[in-house]
């Protein structure tokens, strides 16, 4: 008798197994859809991002008054996390390129400039340093690149 019932109690747990199983695969499916159909937009975001490149990257006369180690750096940190370190060693490199002149800093995410923010040294000079959204998420990349790109 004890058989009998360890095989239905195991048949029943193999049939909830079943339902988590197909539950997964239901999930799984659920979000390649979801990604399949925001490709034409990553596309059309790659796109802009490589014209948008291409201008910042020409070679044209610079402006009066320019130096030739001006630069414009757009630092781009993680938002999620389990990156574990990256943003505070961004934010080194970040307090290394403005301790040189001419450097223009952009940091995209709220977590770098957070990062930053805690490295600098106590009443360290206030710094032209501009933040920028960040995207945590493919579902942000388009809105957070249009920013990116008004900037």
């Amino acid at each position: 008798m004890t058989a009998q019932l360890q095989l239905r109690e195991r048949a029943a747990l193999l049939g909830d197994l079943r339902q988590i199983v197909q539950a997964m695969k239901n999930l799984a499916m659920a979000e390649l859809q979801r990604l399949q159909r925001s490709q034409p937009a990553l596309a059309e975001a790659q796109t802009t991002l490589e014209a948008a490149w291409v201008q910042l990257a020409d070679p044209a006369p610079r402006p009066e008054g320019a130096e030739a180690e001006d630069r414009i750096w757009l630092v781009i940190g993680a938002e999620r996390g389990f990156c574990g370190a990256f943003n505070a060693h961004l934010a080194d490199a970040v307090s290394m390129l403005q301790a040189r002149p001419g450097q223009t800093l952009w940091l995209a995410g709220q977590r770098l400039a957070d990062a930053w923010q805690a490295s600098r040294p106590a009443g360290a000079p206030e710094a032209p340093v501009r933040v920028l959204p960040g995207c945590g998420a493919l579902d942000e990349a388009e809105p957070v690149l249009a920013a990116w790109l008004q900037a």
